[in-house]
């Protein structure tokens, strides 16, 4: 019965890979929108309550991130071609950059009403070199994001022979984003926090920029992968 899975979900694979990219995008915009809860527990003098909150929201992130590795390998294994993986996976991270459009909407007529965007970019006296250093680390972070999440599983369904190899190559990906993120982004948000400085709006505001800036930058290469 398991030797025939491949054959009896082949019919299958397009419903299964676009049950994957709806994981794909839940599980990206959970985990880039625990910035907006950080800052509206901040503004707000609830700081513990903002991480909880940004906590919670991981709980949608690894929904997603479930739901995205079981159904596309499901797809991969039921023999989805390679390039439509690509270009379903472009389309994707191209919507998340619509998504960070979307969250930066949120994140200036929400949580700061009536400040018009010019200011929501200009930090009084300008960012200082941790700051600058630590945006250029949220391009990183979200392009091997990004990458981590898709690259692998394109070269999974080019390179079936070693699909487990690819796939598990994600980590690496991970690592770096995880590492990049933690000391160099959320370290930086955490410093402006505690210090009450007035850059943490026009931080964040930077950040979801450089977001938007590295999805745009991947898609075109995640569109070309696949042969």
């Amino acid at each position: 019965m398991i030797e025939r899975l491949p054959e009896l979900l082949g019919p299958h694979a397009g419903p299964l890979f676009a049950l994957a990219c709806c994981g794909l995008f839940v599980a990206i915009l959970f985990e880039q929108a625990q910035l907006l809860a950080k800052y509206h527990g901040a503004r707000r003098g609830a700081v513990a309550t903002g991480y909880n909150n940004a906590m919670k929201l991981v709980v949608g992130n690894r929904f997603g991130a479930v739901t995205y590795f079981f159904f596309i390998a499901l797809a991969i294994d039921s023999g989805l071609a390679a390039p439509a993986i690509a270009q379903g996976l472009a389309t994707v991270i191209a919507a998340m950059a619509l998504a960070n459009v979307a969250l930066f909407a949120v994140y200036a007529h929400k949580l700061n009403p009536g400040i018009p965007a010019r200011e929501l970019f200009a930090p009084h006296g300008g960012f200082g070199r941790g700051e600058k250093l630590a945006l250029a680390g949220a391009f990183i972070a979200a392009l091997f994001g990004y990458a981590g999440l898709t690259v692998p599983m394109i070269w999974s369904a080019t390179h079936p022979q070693l699909r487990l190899t690819f796939a598990n190559s994600g980590f690496l990906f991970n690592t770096v984003f995880t590492l990049v993120n933690v000391f160099l982004v959320e370290q930086r948000v955490a410093d402006l926090i505690d210090r009450g400085s007035e850059a943490i709006r026009p931080f964040i505001a930077w950040a979801f920029v450089m977001r938007l800036l590295a999805a745009l930058a991947l898609v075109p290469l995640l569109a070309r992968l696949a042969p």
